[in-house]
Parts: C-alpha cells; sequence; structure tokens
C-alpha cells in the first residue's frame, strides 16, 4: 500500500498540483510501482548523500588537521537535516522524517570530528551553539502554530536553508580558484547532492509540496555547476 500523506491523500492522489508541476509529471498517470520507485531513489541517494562527508572525515583523521576543508557544507547539512525532520514532523510524513533524522546523526557526528581538528575550535564552537539555538526556537514556533500556518513557516525556512546547503560547498571557490584545483571541494558530496536534489524534487511534485520542489530543483541546478568546476579544476589525485 501506499503511505498515506498528511492531507488524507495517498501519493497517487496528491492536492491539485502547479500547472508546471503537472506538466512534469502527471499523478494520475502514476502507477504505485513508480512512486515507490521514487521513493526508493529518494532513500538511497540521501542516505549515501549524508554518508558521503566520510572519507574526507577519514582524511582529516588521517592529517590530524582540516585542511583546506571547510566546516560550511557539513554545519549546514546538520541544520538542514534538522529542519527537514522537524517538517515531517509538522507535516506528518514518515519518510521524510526517518531519512533526515538519520542525516542529523550522521552529520553531527561528523562536525563532532570537525570541531576536534579545527584550528579556532572556540569560535566554531560558538557558531554551532548560536545557530542550533535559533533553529531551536524556529520549530518550537513553528510547532505552537496551526499545522497549515506552521507547515508555511517552517516550510520557507527550510526552503532558505536547503538551498544555503547546496551552495555551501562552494565556500572554498577562492581557493579551487587560486590553486587551480577542486580538492578542497567535497566531490562525493556533490554527486549524491545531484542525485538527492532530483529525486527529492520529484517526491516534491508527487506531493504537490513546493517547499520541496523548489529548493530541490535549484539544489539540482547548482549541483551540475559545482560538479563542472570540479571537471574543470580536478583535483591531482581525482
Amino acid at each position: 500500500m501506499i503511505p498515506e500523506l498528511s492531507t488524507g491523500q495517498s501519493l497517487l492522489m496528491p492536492a491539485a498540483m502547479t500547472p508546471a508541476a503537472s506538466i512534469l509529471l502527471k499523478a494520475e498517470d502514476l502507477g504505485e510501482t513508480t512512486v515507490l520507485g521514487i521513493q526508493a531513489v529518494a532513500l538511497i541517494s540521501t542516505l549515501l548523500q549524508y554518508l558521503s562527508p566520510y572519507p574526507v572525515v577519514l582524511r582529516i583523521l588521517k592529517l590530524r588537521s582540516t585542511g583546506d576543508y571547510s566546516y560550511v557544507p557539513y554545519l549546514f547539512t546538520f541544520w538542514n537535516a534538522w529542519l527537514t525532520t522537524f517538517y515531517g514532523i509538522i507535516v506528518k510524513n514518515a519518510f521524510m522524517l526517518f531519512v533526515n533524522s538519520f542525516g542529523v546523526v550522521t552529520s553531527a557526528a561528523f562536525m563532532i570530528i570537525f570541531v576536534r581538528h579545527y584550528p579556532r575550535k572556540l569560535h566554531l564552537r560558538m557558531i554551532i551553539f548560536f545557530g542550533s539555538v535559533i533553529i531551536s526556537a524556529l520549530c518550537y514556533q513553528a510547532a505552537a502554530l496551526d499545522p497549515a500556518t506552521g507547515r508555511y513557516f517552517l516550510g520557507s525556512i527550510q526552503l532558505a536553508a536547503s538551498v544555503a546547503c547546496y551552495i555551501s560547498p562552494l565556500a572554498t571557490i577562492g581557493v579551487v580558484f587560486r590553486k587551480r584545483s577542486a580538492e578542497s571541494l567535497p566531490f562525493l558530496l556533490l554527486l549524491m547532492n545531484l542525485c538527492s536534489s532530483f529525486a527529492w524534487f520529484l517526491y516534491g511534485v508527487l506531493l504537490s509540496d513546493e517547499f520541496l520542489q523548489v529548493p530541490n530543483f535549484i539544489g539540482f541546478l547548482l549541483s551540475i555547476v559545482q560538479l563542472s568546476i570540479y571537471a574543470i579544476f580536478p583535483p591531482p589525485r581525482f
């Protein structure tokens, strides 16, 4: 059976879709296998996306230094997973809740390792602390609102956070151009961002959820740009 949505409709019968979305994908033409297939792709690509920093973390542990790697992509991934998990609670979507709660745990673990080997530990800890306090307050505010308003409130914030998360790998773009090497860009994260954003865009179309469609469509385009930069300036060990 197709899991029920928060609106009480199944994935095969979403609410009225935007004209653009209905052109891309008509829900009434989809079979159960197609819907579950999109969910499976979203699940696998997102789990791999959250695990993709692992090679970078191993390198940091080996060198005992963060080197030219920026904490921004990993911190934004943690915050975005947190917001998306709570958004899943607001809209009562168990699939979204499960996938992104995994991201909260893995991203938190990676950030602990990053902080341990970052030269300005206190600075980074303060950023994490104050950012997390703000996100907690936003989630609390969303929960205090009525469901429709809370969805719009947190969805808008999560949309902006998702776009920021997709932009964040470019935090070291200055290093890339200066050294003419993309070694500081997390290649696996970029690749998984591409796959995950496309899958979640399709899932957003199925749910007729603009807060999933818009940021992931933008993320898909940004991932193409970032992978193109990686191809133009390949690192020596690639």
